[in-house]
């Protein structure tokens, strides 16, 4: 039992479904060595047009150069289904051991029925290639 909690980043790494285990016992995993700080959101109209700005920091939590891969961005409406996604590019492509660097993304006309915004780290999964 021990080893589990001692070694939980090489657990979660090979059994990716056991960090929500230990996350609900009070001991998160975070494999990237990146989280995201101070997200907010606004909305602003310019010319005319209504425009969403979503911004924040990216914050090192590694020992190493991280890489910071592309950010998904998406809107929720009230039932907290996604209605729209984009995603966006960080300034830096790595981020040195304890920095940070801020990012900023917008959308022009974004859905009338967004409640809510979730910013992510873009996954393999997201980028997938559709062909026929």
């Amino acid at each position: 039992i021990v080893l589990l909690f001692a070694a939980r980043t090489a657990v979660v790494r090979s059994a990716p479904q056991t960090a929500s285990l230990y996350a609900l016992v009070g001991l998160p995993v975070n494999l990237r060595g990146i989280e995201f700080e101070g997200v907010k959101t606004a909305m602003l109209v310019e010319n005319g047009v209504p425009v969403l700005i979503v911004e924040g920091f990216i914050r090192s939590l590694a020992a190493t150069p991280t890489v910071i891969p592309r950010l998904r961005v998406s809107v929720r409406d009230e039932k907290d289904t996604e209605i729209y996604n984009w995603t966006a590019v960080v300034t830096r492509e790595a981020l040195p051991p304890g920095q940070s660097v801020p990012f900023r993304t917008r959308l022009a006309s974004p859905p009338e029925a967004g409640r809510s915004v979730v910013v992510r780290f873009l996954l393999r999964r997201d980028m997938v290639v559709a062909s026929r």
